[in-house]
């Protein structure tokens, strides 16, 4: 009989680990409409899918970082770098800066393998 392993989402651990940061950001879902949202995370499943072993997906998210002023955004992009390699994903991509409405905003592109028997992520 072959065993069942559930899809996984990340995204409770995720949010669990960024709201440790100092002055923790917002945590959502969704884009900040007005500069009352910020500063603010954004987290995206980029990626979930299977492998050829049946207990292990692979799981990626990208996560907008927004901030009014360009030194709260390079502290934040710092901190959620820093709280999320902590937990075990890899930063697989960094973008530059750019300007939005209300300051500005920072791409990052975090994943890794999971193992579904013990929701490690593994290499």
């Amino acid at each position: 009989m072959k065993h069942y392993y559930p899809m996984v989402d990340a995204f409770p651990q995720i949010k669990a680990a960024l709201e440790r940061i100092d002055g923790a950001p917002v945590v959502t879902e969704s884009w900040p409409r007005n500069p009352a949202d910020c500063p603010a995370v954004t987290v995206t499943e980029i990626t979930n899918s299977h492998t050829n072993i049946p207990s292990v997906d692979e799981i990626a998210y990208q996560l907008d970082v927004w901030a009014g002023d360009g030194d709260t955004l390079r502290r934040l992009v710092a901190d959620t770098d820093r709280v999320l390699g902590e937990v075990g994903f890899r930063r697989t991509f960094a973008g530059s800066p750019e300007p939005y409405e209300h300051g500005y905003r920072r791409t990052l592109r975090m994943g890794r393998r999971v193992d579904k028997r013990g929701m490690r992520l593994i290499d």
